[in-house]
């Protein structure tokens, strides 16, 4: 009968912010073992978890909003809730 971890166990995985979608965080000889088997490979695969406010394009961290016209083409200062809770005012000035 193969050997789980025991309640409790736990395996810890750093992950760096900007690592992309579908890396693989790999522990060899960390598996289930059985009597005809040896200890296996464990392996995680990050998925990235949908935020409501920010997405990923390749490694740009991208935000919008909603802003009424006037303020688009006079200009205003954009508060941003940021990831770490701290807020960000951005100032969007006239290009035209």
């Amino acid at each position: 009968m193969p050997m789980t971890l025991a309640e409790g166990d736990c395996m810890c995985v750093q992950v760096r912010p900007g690592l992309p979608e579908g890396t693989q965080f790999v522990f060899d000889k960390e598996g289930d073992v059985g009597p005809k088997n040896k200890a296996g490979r464990v392996m995680y695969v990050l998925k990235a978890q949908q935020h409501p406010s920010f997405t990923c394009k390749g490694s740009d961290l991208l935000y919008t909003a909603q802003i009424p016209l006037y303020q688009a083409l006079c200009g205003t200062a954009l508060p941003v809730d940021t990831l770490d809770g701290r807020q960000a005012s951005f100032s969007l000035v006239r290009s035209l």
